[in-house]
């Protein structure tokens, strides 16, 4: 993990960010982790709350020991600031403009991740993404730091990162630099009542603070369809949203299902038609309609009632098509049945080792075919 120079003494010297980030990995595996930097005993504990959360998950796991010096060792002096990680997407951008604007803790600064949703080796990809970002931070007035990880290029690739390694690498990032900030906010992706097991999950987040820096996921009782009607009151900003991670330069695909609901609700909100941030200025409703959501019924459903309540049936309509058309879609191919031996595989951290390479072509490859099967079951 690399941070700017400047903040070189800013730099947790104690174990708690390794211990975090070493989690999933060391739980894939059924392997006991042994540090020798001091680590505080609470956050041990949380720890062991972390572990109970993800074995009530996934039963073929159990949690593993910890263990790591935890006498009393002078602590420097904690961090003041107040920071936010930035991707220039929905979540965060929300999270910087409603603590400004309602909360007594406002941020004061932003936190970019070079390696995190896009890969290092992709240097215009991560070009372009970091000047929408410093774009969107000189308009929010924030300064922005840039960190670099290549985590996801080590054996943590073994252990899943969806399901379970998000949420403790971002919370190891911000730790490394707890000599900085007292507290770190994650804007929430997820609705605060979901049920469905995810790295991210809201349950999560409370156990990866430590005493002097509070890892604090943000808005998670605030609905998708909310937190874009709130930035569609800043139209400045709405040139460098971005929200797609299977664009490959940067930007927005304006194809997955991820863009497509973002339009979704720019339209209905009437911002569309004056934002840059997508190919397209016009939905396009057919594309819509033959979208498969994946599993993310929850934003389709949240932005349709929210369509409805704005007179907008056409697309309420559209986004109702796509989610009778996804049910469809997983009854055909027996996804519920599936599903659960094929992330079960997902879990396996040797099978995701042999696999590592092919895994990006085979996720490109479903992602193509679920579109072309979208398009069939929706005309």
């Amino acid at each position: 993990m690399e941070v700017p120079r400047a903040h070189r003494d800013q730099v947790c010297l104690t174990g708690e960010p390794w211990m975090v980030m070493l989690l999933p990995l060391a739980f894939s595996l059924g392997e006991p982790i042994d540090l020798a930097l001091p680590v505080e005993s609470k956050f041990l504990n949380s720890l062991q709350r972390v572990m109970a959360i993800w074995s009530s998950w996934y039963p073929q796991f159990r949690p593993i020991a910890l263990a790591a010096p935890t006498a009393a060792e002078e602590r420097a002096k904690p961090g003041r600031l107040v920071g936010a990680f930035f991707s220039g997407g929905v979540d965060s951008t929300y999270s910087v403009i409603h603590h400004d604007q309602q909360s007594t803790s406002r941020v004061e600064e932003l936190i970019f991740v070079r390696g995190f949703d896009i890969h290092l080796s992709k240097d215009a990809a991560l070009a372009a993404a970091e000047d929408r970002v410093r774009r969107m931070a000189a308009k929010l007035g924030k300064p922005l730091i840039t960190i670099a990880t290549n985590l996801r290029d080590t054996r943590l690739r073994e252990a899943n990162w969806e399901k379970m390694a998000h949420a403790t690498v971002l919370a190891a990032l911000g730790l490394m630099l707890s000599r900085r900030y007292r507290q770190v906010l994650i804007g929430s992706a997820v609705p605060a009542d979901m049920k469905r097991p995810l790295g991210s999950h809201p349950a999560v987040y409370p156990n990866l603070s430590t005493r002097s820096t509070e890892i604090a996921l943000d808005a998670a009782d605030t609905t998708r369809s909310t937190k874009i009607a709130a930035l569609c009151k800043r139209p400045d900003l709405l040139d460098d949203l971005r929200v797609c991670w299977e664009a490959e330069a940067g930007d927005n695909c304006g194809r997955c299902a991820k863009c497509l609901y973002t339009m979704a609700t720019l339209e209905i909100h009437g911002a569309l038609a004056n934002s840059g941030a997508f190919p397209d200025t016009q939905l396009d409703h057919g594309r819509l309609r033959s979208t498969f959501n994946g599993r993310k019924d929850y934003y389709f459903e949240d932005v349709r009632d929210a369509a409805r309540g704005l007179g907008r049936t056409d697309v309420a309509d559209s986004l109702e098509a796509a989610i009778a058309m996804s049910n469809r879609l997983r009854r055909w191919l027996l996804l519920d049945l599936v599903t659960p031996l094929f992330e079960r595989l997902r879990f396996n951290p040797a099978l995701r080792r042999l696999t590592g390479p092919l895994r990006p072509i085979v996720w490109h490859s479903l992602r193509r075919l679920a579109r072309v099967l979208g398009s069939l079951c929706g005309r």
